[in-house]
């Protein structure tokens, strides 16, 4: 076997190839530092800090065209749910340096991307978290296919995908209480995205935050403690995990349809609630 630790993204990555194929190790760490590079909001000269700050970007690569446009799928397949104009918010709370602004109910008109010229109007401020993990992360999954790695897990943070002949078992980490878990679950290939608001929250001005943010109240409130949700991708399961924290329960069979994901969330009181598809096993 042959493995893999880095941080990037703000969080710890953990890459196990898990048949005899070596990790094409540059290949990644040059991905994930190009990735990281271009689309993160805390890099003054990434493309996403670009576009916020001077609202147009000429001649812009694919794949953040791309990126551009999945934040707008994905708005709409949560029926708003999940907002990448939550940016101006979180740097308002005091977690990002650039300009405050607030949700923008109106981003499908705002923002225009082609091959020639991308242009924001308004004064959204982007950011790519909530789906950013999980589309590096099934990148990845490509790039290690390509280079003939069979069986493999990515653990971005938490946020899992995995390609086996055999189940591999996972623990499942307590959102409440750090280090402990509220039970496992076995996967022989697919994604598991777990969230939680303790994962990075911050004090500003007295204020606790934390980086989950509601697009309809703009504030930092969760219906649940933690969430774990499986997918077939990861950037689904990315999404997927941090709008079951944010939804109220008439709405969780909408959001597993549409993301073909089961889900486990423990409530602040420390209950839970599981769909039927959930291949977990919890401790008692």
């Amino acid at each position: 076997m042959h493995s893999q630790t880095f941080d990037a993204l703000g969080t710890r990555w953990w890459l196990e190839s898990l048949s005899t194929e070596p990790l094409p190790l540059e290949a990644v760490l040059l991905s994930v530092t190009t990735f990281e590079n271009a689309y993160s909001r805390f890099k003054p000269d990434s493309l996403l800090s670009t576009l916020n700050r001077e609202r147009i970007i000429h001649n812009p690569p694919a794949e953040f065209c791309e990126l551009l446009e999945l934040c707008l799928s994905l708005q709409e397949r949560t029926h708003g749910l999940w907002n990448a104009s939550v940016g101006g918010v979180l740097n308002n709370l005091g977690y990002g340096q650039s300009a405050a602004g607030s949700v923008s109910e109106t981003l499908a008109s705002e923002l225009t991307s082609s091959p020639s010229v991308v242009q924001l109007a308004g004064t959204a401020q982007l950011d790519f978290g909530g789906f950013g993990k999980g589309y590096l992360i099934d990148k990845l999954a490509d790039l290690l296919t390509e280079h003939g790695v069979s069986e493999w897990i990515i653990n971005g943070g938490g946020d899992i995908r995995l390609q086996s002949t055999t189940p591999i078992e996972l623990a499942l980490e307590h959102p409440l209480q750090e280090g402990m878990s509220v039970g496992t679950i076995s996967l022989i290939s697919g994604s598991l995205a777990c969230s939680a608001p303790s994962k990075r929250s911050w004090k500003n001005d007295g204020q606790s935050h934390h980086h989950i943010i509601s697009p309809k109240t703009g504030s930092s409130f969760t219906s649940a403690a933690g969430s774990f949700v499986t997918a077939p991708t990861a950037l689904d399961a990315d999404c997927a995990a941090t709008c079951f924290l944010l939804a109220d329960a008439e709405s969780y069979k909408q959001l597993s349809q549409e993301f073909t994901a089961e889900y486990l969330l423990i409530n602040n009181d420390g209950q839970f609630t599981r769909s039927t598809g959930f291949a977990g096993a919890l401790f008692s």
